[in-house]
């Protein structure tokens, strides 16, 4: 969970705890036992039906994080309809204490924790005649429910918003301006807060929305071809051409700028990357956006040949048994290869009843 995504929770569920009356009334209830005589201690009046009701109706919109919130801290039952039934049936001390005690922890512990998180980012830039900076956070989409991300991955998401950023600095006439990174976090999903100026991070949102809204609303692939097309209504493009018109820079510059941010928005809609501004109930950008699984392991040779390992085995270099050959300048021992041309050749004579071949003199074969 994402340090971000924890606290918006928290502060939900604290609020809710508060707003629908449960937490008030379970401190109602613990001073009533402590004071109250054994007959009092016996009643369930200390239960507020419209205070659970109004709860059990917020927390019928809870996200997961919410809903994680009440596990780890076993406040699940207050939700629950039947739970609160059998405490109206049968009056459980243990029952009342014990969920006081866990509400008491999330309404008055939980936002101290939380508050431990929080970071505070230097505006301090390389910028002397920036006095207004704003912060602009792109979200990695989950993989697959994993917090597996390849490295490749992350580096082309900061390049390509860097140079989508420095190509926008240059339109506006601010090819000096700086970004930098001021927060990164992580869970399931992780997030980069980048540090600019204002004016050219809010271009760079706009810009970055038209990505998301060519595959949600467009059903296009973010290829260069398409963002050639599409790229026509952006802001910076529309820019770009208005200098070429006046003469600014040369045709040849201007064609340059927006190879380079096609290109780049290219790669930026490749890593799956989003942000908050795309998101919304209907079309989530997490799942819009979402890339293909990034895996530990593949199809042999697969993972080597992109990799660009010198290990190769392919059909036409063959030995003359037939078993493929191994690039003699990989990192294998010879006991290595040895050991897998026996398996190559186990698998290609693999058959319903396997037959055991037998080595003659002269090279040839019998079964």
């Amino acid at each position: 969970m994402r340090r971000d995504i924890l606290e918006a929770a928290t502060r939900r569920v604290v609020a809710d705890l508060k707003e629908s009356g449960i937490a008030a009334m379970f401190l109602k209830g613990t001073d009533g036992f402590r004071q109250g005589n054994a007959e009092e201690r016996q009643k369930s009046a200390w239960i507020s039906l419209s205070a659970i009701t109004d709860f059990i109706n917020k927390v019928s919109s809870y996200s997961d994080a919410e809903i994680s919130i009440l596990h780890i801290f076993q406040l699940t039952d207050l939700a629950d309809p039947e739970a609160w039934q059998a405490a109206i049936r049968e009056p459980d001390i243990d029952f009342l204490f014990q969920n006081n005690n866990r509400v008491n922890n999330v309404v008055n512990f939980l936002p101290m924790v939380t508050e431990l998180l929080r970071r505070e980012y230097d505006p301090k830039m390389a910028e002397p005649s920036a006095s207004e900076l704003e912060v602009q956070t792109v979200i990695l989409a989950d993989e697959g429910g994993d917090s597996l991300s390849a490295p490749t991955r992350l580096i082309e998401l900061l390049a390509s918003v860097e140079s989508i950023y420095k190509i926008i600095a240059t339109v506006e006439g601010m090819p000096d301006a700086k970004l930098a990174v001021v927060g990164l976090d992580s869970g399931s999903e992780k997030s980069f807060d980048f540090l600019g100026l204002a004016r050219l991070m809010h271009e760079l949102r706009e810009t970055l929305k038209e990505v998301y809204n060519m595959v949600a609303f467009h059903r296009q692939n973010v290829t260069l071809k398409n963002l050639q097309v599409a790229g026509e209504t952006m802001s910076v493009v529309q820019k770009i051409a208005k200098m070429e018109q006046n003469e600014l820079i040369p045709e040849e510059e201007g064609r340059r700028l927006r190879h380079a941010l096609y290109t780049n928005l290219e790669k930026f809609a490749a890593t799956g990357a989003y942000t908050r501004e795309m998101d919304g109930p209907r079309q989530p950008a997490s799942l819009v956006m979402k890339p293909q699984p990034f895996l530990l392991t593949g199809p042999i040779g697969e993972m080597d040949r992109a990799q660009g390992n010198d290990v190769e085995i392919t059909s036409a270099a063959t030995e003359g048994d037939g078993v493929p050959s191994v690039d003699r300048d990989s990192s294998f021992t010879e006991n290595e290869l040895a050991e897998a041309a026996k398996l190559l050749r186990a698998a290609r004579n693999s058959a319903p009843t396997p037959k055991r071949r037998t080595r003659k003199q002269g090279g040839r074969s019998s079964e």
